[in-house]
């Protein structure tokens, strides 16, 4: 061991137990990071700086109406329903921020983001007072009971099949019942 990290100027030698089994050989290596700092020590945060805000943006424009909004900013809707924020959801319902058929660039709309991420107050209050159809579709033609099925949201899909407008035999872009896609 001694000879083997003198020799590769290592600190360390991990011995593989699976060496000669020719399993290395369908295991391909997709990339290998090398530490050009390897053996110089731990580095001296004392003389990291940090740039002042001034120098940082120096050269870029401040303008508020040049820059491009973010998927929050520009989808609130969308975002308090991904995060279940139920206040937030009331609030945007009330005003005029919100659009319950509106979808992001991704061609979701927010009821798609609240049931992805199993928010099933959010769907519950995006159907009954935003009044949101609960048989929309995304751009890929995903309803609500597949995607709720596909994520096994059990709360969300007994809302859902509660609905009384809810077509229970609705398929799929690529043919799938809400069972089948709950199966895979």
């Amino acid at each position: 061991m001694s000879k083997l990290k003198d020799t590769n100027k290592t600190d360390y030698v991990v011995l593989n137990p699976l060496y000669g089994i020719h399993g290395y050989l369908y295991n391909k290596v997709d990339m290998v990071v090398t530490n050009p700092y390897f053996g110089h020590g731990v580095p001296d945060y004392s003389k990291i700086k940090v740039p002042s805000p001034e120098q940082w943006f120096k050269g870029q424009n401040h303008k508020e109406e040049m820059r491009e909004l973010s998927w929050v900013e520009e989808f609130p809707l969308h975002r308090a329903a991904a995060d279940g924020d139920v206040t937030t959801l009331r609030d945007l319902l009330r005003g005029d921020g919100g659009n319950v058929g509106t979808w992001d660039h991704d061609g979701w709309p927010p009821v798609h983001y609240a049931c992805w991420y199993g928010q099933g107050d959010a769907v519950k209050i995006l159907l009954d007072e935003g009044g949101c159809d609960p048989n929309i579709c995304n751009r890929n033609e995903t309803s609500l009971i597949h995607l709720a099925a596909g994520c096994g949201c059990y709360n969300i899909i007994r809302m859902l099949i509660d609905h009384p407008f809810l077509d229970r035999h609705v398929f799929d872009k690529q043919g799938r019942s809400p069972i089948e896609c709950c199966e895979q």
